[in-house]
């Protein structure tokens, strides 16, 4: 249609006939799991900190 998959456009039908306007209206979802480690997100940010990645080139 326009780049909207049919599931996702018979959920809202659904939801809105349920529902009303107010299933229509975004609804607060679990933040995704990171897929870096702690480590690695610490690794990231000296990276941007220092300019420099963990072979010492500069990253900017």
């Amino acid at each position: 249609m326009i780049g909207i998959d049919r599931s996702r456009i018979k959920a809202w039908v659904k939801r809105f006939s349920e529902e009303g306007l107010a299933g229509l209206e975004d609804r607060p979802r679990k933040p995704k799991r990171s897929k870096l480690s702690e480590a690695q997100k610490a690794e990231v940010i000296r990276w941007v900190d220092t300019g420099r990645n963990h072979a010492g080139r500069d990253i900017n």
